[in-house]
């Protein structure tokens, strides 16, 4: 152990014998110091868990008291978050203070009662199989909180890890249960289970498979017997069913299920799992306990048709299906322990059976060949029952083959009993807040009165939990594993990483390799309306080629009406959904077939993302955010969708949007963009801005500022570059509304308002003005560029269809390459010169690199013009210009001066006054009422003129339809670089 000292003297700061944690610059500085301190304030401290930061503070997490489990195992039992930035919680024990108003509260409760694990000495992240690994990540619960620790003590000199090594304060934890069953002559037996990170929560709210293959309620459970000369080893897994379902918590007593993604959408995730599996165990043996109740019957069926598939890829992966209740309410236990006898002896194969280790040289002797998976709903009391009556079958075969007295020994197969019920009921508290229902029998082997009122007891408090308890404790374990959307971990200044990374990034191409890929992204408004045309054309148009990723995005799925506006109803998307694949089946000459990756839906708005299916092995990590913007973030009649990926080792974000409406509302739509583009948030803090490729497509709503007649004449005569010239969204570019975003050159007609069934525009009593409304741009920190942008004439709605076609370079990293060449460099880094610090070079290097920025500076402001602007007088990216390779989050903040205020439109004072009063009416009033909020007026009034306009005859136009020339294939990538810069329009309404 090492002391905690809190020196006042040189600033307020956090002392572990050499170590010390400071602020300073804003930067979490660590230094090494004298460790000759005195003066304790919190006493002894057996490790660090990390960094978090809670409301603005950033604590460092240390564990004051543990208990010892056995030899180098112990389980903490009080933790201690120190405050770096602020004294106000340093005395958070003090009977002084009440900790109940504590930041930290929730997160202190979970480590402290939430059965964590950490050893010193050993690699508890492993079974004693591969006690020899690097640590497991999947088991590591605190590797968001100590991962910069750790790294930042890697780029140290050589004396000075070894100084902390000496202490070894870094401490990796485990969440599960470990039980241990001493025994004469330095022999034990027991039960260890590893609760994996990756999908962790509670019951109700963690269920099923994410889309990188991991499942919720992920136990490894490896059962131990230890002499003196060898020790044995059994492993058996559980886990949530590998599919996309949920189940709502609130109908406690009869829980419903539901499968939320179709069989081809889930197949790359359930073929993820099992291929993970493959890289840990040698062969797997899935034993599915589900009934045929109501519930589970759907479950277990789609579960076995995935199995089914999984056949033809000759996998070492076998399964079987044993009823566990009805056999249990019809026979008893017994009749269960005799049916898995049969599943045992059939999962087992021809392989060894259990794995044995020699103590004295740490060799494998025998090396267990089949690992059985086993699941129920929730892999917690069936389950449980199960792998115990499995342990004791090949613990007790082991022993008989060495004629061990332990063999027919009751106490000792007594305490095999008490170690899994303590197993048993140690993970059902953490994942269902009870003991394990069925435990009174793994303790005893007997069904007793007593053990059912203690099950019927468990169950009442099960749902009292699931409905109560469970969502707060979820938040607790998102923030503890650094899941939660606004988060980020706290970064260490660390210039030595800092080097390794720009160098790294310099040479990328020595450690890597990059193919083309081609993407088509499409946006369409369908007003409401079901499909009944043709989408080929949008999808697939002709003369292209298909596309890795094909990503459309949909506005106005659902009349907007007060009820719909409110809430989702996700019937339309899924309709869509399988319109959309009916259409990609049945194109002629097809070589791949496709697949939906991930939906997102806010109301009306909804993002599809569609990949060949043989790609579903390279693209890992998909997420989906969502933002309102309408009714101030109350409701989805505005706002955006998104879904981020990352293929192979190159990160791509696709965003779709529906922004306010209104000719004149061009602040507005400003607005929404910042406000979609900062309220986007995926897990770790992760934005869109963090990603090499963006493309966003959207009915942006931005229109054109001309006159009806002007409007409608220019564009029935193709005259694009006019209508451009008066388009609001370059200008609003050219202020830096969607900055860094490009869009193709626009060779085709404006996209909105046309007649119903009609390519006359809008000939209704508003006569809205055409405009581009539907648009596609992209941003890219590699080569991301268009081959296309076009309409396609599909008259169902009062929109046009919008497509692009983009083609990029996605990469794949050669990580041992990345991390030999990482090393070198900072090996030469640290490489000092005769009579040089390395704090002196560190200071060359960083001089020598801000250099390069400096040379790069524009020059002073004067009289006569501003640093910060061009020769016209507009601002212009500095920012780009100095740091032309960073990224933006890599960017140093530089002052400038705050943009003008915005113009307010004239109905905003109006608008804030009564907002409170439109709000309360919305639910009661009709939409268009007296009381309808401004924001919807628009939309109110296009649903009544789309809906009257469906009733009357189409009106026919005078002037004929000039054919529309065809669109060009782009030879070489476009942009709108070099697009003149428009003046600013805010006087024209």
């Amino acid at each position: 152990m090492f002391k905690l000292v809190d020196n006042y003297d040189k600033g307020r700061s956090l002392i572990l014998e050499n170590i010390l944690f400071k602020l300073q610059n804003n930067n979490l500085l660590i230094d090494l110091l004298d460790y000759n301190l005195s003066g304790s304030l919190l006493g002894n401290v057996h490790g660090l868990l990390g960094l978090i930061e809670i409301q603005g503070s950033t604590y460092l997490i240390t564990i004051n008291q543990s208990v010892k489990i056995t030899e180098g195992i112990y389980k903490i039992v009080k933790v201690h978050f120190y405050c770096l930035n602020s004294p106000n919680y340093d005395l958070i024990d003090s009977p002084e203070l009440d900790f109940d108003y504590h930041p930290c509260l929730d997160i202190k409760k979970l480590v402290e009662f939430g059965n964590f694990y950490y050893s010193n000495s050993l690699d508890i992240t492993n079974n004693a199989l591969n006690s020899t690994s690097p640590p497991k990540n999947e088991f590591v619960w605190n590797k968001f909180l100590i991962e910069n620790l750790i790294n930042w003590k890697s780029n140290l000199e050589t004396h000075q890890r070894t100084i902390i090594d000496q202490h070894n304060p870094f401490i990796t934890v485990i969440q599960g249960a470990i039980s241990v069953y001493p025994l004469p002559n330095h022999t034990s037996l027991q039960v260890i289970s590893r609760l994996s990170s990756k999908r962790a929560g509670t019951r109700f709210f963690s269920r099923g498979i994410d889309d990188d293959g991991q499942v919720a309620n992920f136990v490894e459970t490896e059962t131990i017997f230890k002499d003196k000369n060898v020790t044995f080893t059994y492993n058996q897994i559980r886990g949530s069913v590998p599919l996309f379902w949920e189940q709502q918590g609130l109908q406690a007593f009869g829980q419903r299920t539901q499968i939320t993604r179709p069989f081809q959408a889930s197949k790359p995730a359930f073929e993820k799992h099992f291929y993970n599996l493959l890289q840990s165990y040698d062969a797997i043996h899935v034993l599915n306990l589900l009934g045929q109740k109501d519930h589970e019957v759907t479950l277990s069926d789609a579960y076995n048709a995935h199995l089914e598939s999984l056949e033809t890829d000759n996998l070492p992966i076998t399964y079987s299906n044993l009823d566990f209740h009805s056999i249990l309410r019809m026979s008893g236990h017994q009749s269960v322990i005799k049916q898995l006898d049969n599943h045992l002896y059939n999962g087992q194969g021809h392989g060894p059976t259990w794995s044995l280790i020699d103590n004295n040289t740490n060799q494998v002797i025998i090396r267990q060949h089949v690992v059985f998976r086993i699941n129920c709903l929730d892999c917690l009391d069936r389950t449980n029952f199960v792998q115990d009556i499995f342990s004791k079958s090949r613990l007790k075969d082991f022993l008989q083959s060495t004629n061990s007295p332990y063999a027919q020994s009751e106490s000792f197969w007594q305490a095999h009993r008490h170690l899994w019920a303590e197993n048993g009921d140690a993970l059902s508290k953490l994942y269902a807040g009870t003991g394990a229902l069925n435990s009174s029998f793994t303790r005893t082997g007997k069904r007793t009165l007593a053990g059912l009122f203690s099950d019927a007891t468990k169950s009442v408090t099960r749902a009292y939990v699931s409905n109560v308890t469970d969502k707060s404790k979820q938040s607790s374990i998102d923030m503890f594993l650094g899941n939660l959307p606004s988060q980020k971990p706290v970064e260490i200044y660390d210039p030595v990483l800092d080097i390794v990374r720009s160098d790294l990034n310099d040479r990328v191409t020595e450690y890597s390799s990059s193919r083309k890929i081609s993407i088509h992204a499409g946006t369409y408004n369908v007003a409401g309306q079901i499909p009944t045309e043709d989408i080929l054309p949008w999808l697939f148009p002709e003369g292209s080629e298909e596309p890795d990723i094909i990503v459309v995005g949909f506005q106005e799925l659902v009349q907007l009406t007060p009820q719909q506006i409110m809430s989702t109803d996700t019937f339309p998307r899924q309709i869509w959904e399988r319109f959309i694949l009916e259409t990609l089946k049945s194109r002629q000459d097809k070589t791949d077939e496709y697949i939906i990756l991930r939906s997102e839906q806010v109301v009306g708005l909804a993002l599809i993302v569609l990949i060949k299916q043989g790609l579903s092995k390279s693209i890992r990590s998909v997420e989906g955010a969502q933002k309102k913007t309408g009714l101030k973030g109350m409701s989805g009649n505005k706002g955006a969708a998104a879904i981020r990926l990352q293929y192979e080792d190159s990160t791509f974000c696709f965003i779709a949007s529906h922004m306010a409406a209104g000719h004149s509302n061009i602040e507005e739509r400003n607005n929404d963009y910042f406000t979609i583009s900062n309220g986007l948030q995926f897990l770790k803090g992760k934005v869109p801005e963090d990603h090499d490729n963006i493309v966003w497509v959207g009915d942006f709503n931005y229109r054109i500022d001309l006159p009806y007649e002007t409007a409608t004449s220019l564009a029935y005569n193709d005259n694009y570059e006019e209508l451009l010239s008066n388009d609001q969204l370059p200008r609003a570019m050219s202020r830096g509304i969607f900055k860094g975003y490009e869009e193709a050159p626009i060779l085709f007609r404006p996209t909105y308002r046309y007649n119903f069934n009609s390519d006359v525009y809008d000939t209704s009593e508003k006569r809205r003005i055409p405009a581009y409304t539907d648009r596609i741009l992209y941003k890219s920190k590699s080569n991301l560029y268009a081959t296309r942008y076009a309409t396609v004439d599909l008259r169902g709605s009062d929109h046009r269809p919008v497509y692009a076609t983009f083609r990029t370079d996605i990469r794949k990293i050669d990580h041992m390459k990345r991390d030999q060449l990482a090393k070198e460099i900072q090996e030469n880094i640290l490489k000092t010169g005769p009579n040089e610090t390395i704090e002196e070079k560190l200071m060359k290097l960083g001089i020598s690199r801000r250099q390069q920025a400096e040379d790069n500076l524009p020059s002073p402001s004067n009289e006569k013009s501003n640093w910060w602007t061009d020769e016209e007088g507009n601002d212009f990216d500095f920012i780009s210009d100095v740091f032309p390779k960073a990224n933006e989050i890599e960017i140093p903040k530089v002052r400038r001066p705050p943009p003008p205020p915005p113009i307010k439109q004239k109905e905003k004072q109006n608008e804030v006054e009564h907002e409170d009063e439109d709000l309360i009416n919305l639910s009661q009033e009709p939409l268009g009422s007296a009381e309808t909020p401004p924001e919807l007026e628009d939309a109110k009034s296009d649903v009544e003129s789309k809906s009257n306009e469906q009733e009357k005859p189409i009106e026919p136009t005078d002037k004929p339809k000039k054919p529309r020339p065809p669109v060009p294939k782009a030879t070489k990538p476009l942009s709108l670089k070099g697009q003149p810069v428009y003046p600013d329009s805010n006087d024209l309404e």
